[in-house]
């Protein structure tokens, strides 16, 4: 079964798969849930964490642009131009100045532009982290005590992107 058939139905004697696409558009209210105090603590499903962010978002931030994907383990991955890209060039030059301990001006003016943009990414990645936080929705995963590795099932990832990356991996389909 696949993972966007989430039931079935008989009609005219042969079964037919509903996606969830076909359940948002024939629920009444489906995309209308208000954020309560009861609701916030209510463990939601990745799709509605995803669908419930993007209203948040949409809200704090109404000139900017947010895509949200969902992953088959429990990821979200928010795709804003919030986030900036980052060219190859100033990435190359910062690894040069830390890595091989290059001396020249525009290898440290790059490197400097680098570090700059990494800490408005930051604090970027931490607004949009505590926007979510405060409605319930924040990475959860399980750690074994003694090797501090991650263990499989029920873990959930939140990730932000530059709209960008969205921008090539759509390209790429």
């Amino acid at each position: 079964m696949s993972k966007r058939v989430v039931g079935f139905y008989r009609r005219n004697g042969k079964i037919r798969p509903i996606t969830r696409k076909t359940y948002r558009n024939n629920v009444p209210d489906y995309s209308i849930r208000p954020i309560t105090e009861s609701n916030k603590t209510k463990e939601f499903t990745t799709f509605e964490k995803a669908r419930l962010a993007k209203e948040l978002l949409e809200r704090n931030f109404p000139n900017n642009i947010f895509r949200i994907r969902t992953g088959p383990h429990g990821t979200m991955v928010i795709y804003t131009d919030l986030i900036k890209d980052i060219p190859n060039d100033l990435q190359n030059a910062n690894w040069r100045v830390l890595a091989q301990h290059s001396w020249a001006d525009e290898d440290i003016d790059k490197s400097n532009l680098y570090q700059k943009m990494m800490e408005q990414n930051e604090e970027m990645r931490d607004k949009i982290m505590d926007i979510l936080r405060k409605a319930g929705i924040r990475e959860k995963y399980q750690t074994d005590q003694v090797t501090g590795e991650i263990l499989q099932g029920g873990n959930f990832f939140i990730n932000t992107r530059p709209l960008e990356d969205y921008r090539r991996i759509s390209e790429r389909r």
